[in-house]
């Protein structure tokens, strides 16, 4: 596993409390998935809810918006991962400033 950013260690703390909560069974960091195209997509974490749904989770600071070029690669990555694997759901979360939304790229 990579290093994990300051964003990911806020969205870890929220999901922890949601595991407590019951409202989160667990999850994995870091996790590479191989798209029917053939290539690589490395989800920040795989969620899998108490219902039993599992969802791909993107998490971004809200510093991304500033560096577009970087930005625009990652959520097109994010999108094109969506489009292959409609089987999963893929969420995108942006924490700023200790807060965290979600982003529908």
């Amino acid at each position: 596993m990579g290093r994990r950013t300051r964003a990911e260690a806020v969205y870890l703390a929220s999901l922890e409390s949601r595991l407590a909560s019951g409202a989160v069974a667990g999850w994995l960091e870091q996790v590479t998935l191989r798209l029917p195209d053939g290539a690589r997509y490395r989800a920040d974490f795989l969620v899998t809810l108490a219902d039993g749904t599992t969802e791909v989770h993107e998490v971004k600071g809200g510093h991304v918006k500033k560096h577009l070029a970087w930005s625009e690669a990652g959520v097109a990555r994010f999108r094109a991962a969506r489009a292959l694997v409609p089987w999963l759901r893929f969420r995108m979360f942006v924490v700023e400033g200790g807060n965290i939304r979600e982003e529908n790229p």
